[in-house]
């Protein structure tokens, strides 16, 4: 057995598909949870990969690679960029994957740390993201980092909060 090697880097276009097979790879079993209709626009969303060059482009994409295969990844949007869900003053943490094989790990904490690290580093006031319960744990997380639940919404006709840091 190949001993895990975690390399930590920031992500370019050239990953464009790698990051597209993962978010695949990690959302499809909210295939079963979420409503034919809201899975096809969460589909719709991880196989566009004109969207996914876009996020890349317009964010701070951190990977993690394990013997260079690609097992996590998360974005990081500044307060700069405009959201409907969020302040235009508030930072974003968007689509955190973490590939199935490897949950359970510390990849996801230690990939969000790395989105904390930078916006303190790039002077960020609030970091906000969102999440749901059926996202096995995944508030349990960002709650151990020390967001905070802001408001609830409706998203994907699920539960789903907005959580919010202040740096």
């Amino acid at each position: 057995m190949i001993k895990p090697h975690y390399n930590y880097r920031t992500a370019n276009l050239a990953d464009l598909n790698s990051i597209r097979d993962l978010g695949i790879k990690s959302y499809s079993e909210y295939s079963t949870i979420l409503d034919q209709e809201n899975w096809e626009k969460m589909n719709i969303f991880l196989q566009d990969l004109e969207g996914l060059k876009n996020l890349i482009s317009g964010s701070r994409c951190f990977l993690c690679e394990d013997n260079n295969r690609l097992i996590g990844m998360v974005f990081f949007v500044s307060s700069k960029h405009q959201n409907e869900l969020f302040k235009s003053e508030w930072s974003i943490i968007r689509f955190l994957a973490v590939d199935p094989e490897y949950r359970g790990k510390g990849l996801g904490g230690k990939l969000t740390d790395l989105c904390l690290q930078f916006a303190k580093e790039e002077g960020e006031k609030f970091i906000a993201l969102h999440t749901s319960s059926y996202m096995n744990g995944a508030d349990k997380l960002y709650e151990k980092k020390g967001f905070k639940k802001h408001k609830e919404i409706d998203y994907y006709a699920k539960e789903y909060w907005i959580y919010l840091l202040e740096i």
